[in-house]
């Protein structure tokens, strides 16, 4: 996920607000800020290099849980069906903390 502007859009919130949940995120130590895999992109149009951060799923799954809008709920709810889903068919999850 590229940047606040793509969280936008895929969960209906402002660009300041997904911010602060992102550095809420960090602050909280949910997850560390080595979180960004990268912070460059090339648009093909013009061929510049733009300072962009990427985030991976784990940033993606942590914005989820915290945004409140409709999306936020029906992501909640399909994560939490998949979830029961996966666990209830015998898959485990092991963690490294």
């Amino acid at each position: 996920m590229a940047q606040p502007e793509t969280a936008h859009r895929l969960f209906w919130k402002a660009k300041g607000t997904i911010s602060e949940h992102i550095k809420h995120i960090f602050e909280d130590g949910e997850l560390e800020a080595d979180s960004v895999f990268g912070n460059s992109e090339q648009l093909p149009q013009t061929a510049r290099d733009y300072d962009m951060d990427h985030y991976n799923l784990d940033m993606v799954l942590a914005l989820g849980f915290r945004v409140r809008s409709q999306v936020g709920v029906r992501f909640r709810q399909w994560a939490t069906t998949n979830s029961r889903n996966s666990l209830s068919r015998g898959s485990s999850w092991t963690t490294n903390a």
